[in-house]
This record gives structure tokens, C-alpha cells and sequence, in this order.
């Protein structure tokens, strides 16, 4: 069943449904659509929306996720810093800096 899920969930899966969905629509035409009933379009935007607000919030996830490793990675950088002696702490601060525009090139 899980695999089934992966599946219907799978946004590949989810592109090719509305491809193909537009195509019958355009050699069909919309009449069709609309001798069905009103309640099948209604459940077909419904779809739609669920899975647009299904993408919005995974995107708001990710990027909620990458902004609190970014955060954690910049303290995990300062902390040797902040601990150098003095004699070395420009030395750190110049490879901390060095550092973090490797981590931001990647």
C-alpha cells in the first residue's frame, strides 16, 4: 500500500495525470466535462488545489529546513573563533571566513 502511496504522491506521476488530463481536455473539449455533472469538475479543482497547497507547504518545509542547518552551521563556524587565543583569532576568523564561501559555493 505504501508503495502505491509513493507513487500517486510522486510528482513525475502527478505531471504526467495533468498532461494527460489536458490533452483529453483539448481533444475533447469541455462539454464532456460538463454533461458528467458539475460535481466531478468541482472534485477535479478540488484536487488541483490540495495538491498545490500539498507543494506549497513541503517548499515552505524545505526552506524552513535549509535556513536552520544554514543557522547551525554559522554557530558551529564562530564557536572556534570565539575560543581561539588571541594570537590566533584572526587566523580563524580569515579561515572561517574562507570556509563558509566554500559552504556557500556548494
Amino acid at each position: 500500500m505504501s508503495s502505491l502511496r509513493y507513487w500517486l504522491l510522486d510528482y513525475r506521476v502527478l505531471a504526467a495525470l495533468g498532461v494527460i488530463a489536458l490533452a483529453a481536455l483539448a481533444y475533447f473539449g469541455a462539454e464532456p466535462l460538463f454533461a458528467i455533472g458539475g460535481g466531478v469538475l468541482a472534485a477535479i479543482v478540488l484536487g488541483l488545489l490540495a495538491w498545490l497547497a500539498v507543494a506549497l507547504v513541503r517548499r515552505a518545509q524545505a526552506r524552513r529546513a535549509g535556513q536552520r542547518l544554514e543557522a547551525m552551521v554559522q554557530q558551529q563556524a564562530d564557536q572556534p573563533v570565539m575560543n581561539a587565543p588571541a594570537a590566533a583569532r584572526a587566523d580563524a576568523e580569515v579561515l572561517r571566513a574562507l570556509m563558509a564561501e566554500a559552504v556557500k559555493a556548494i
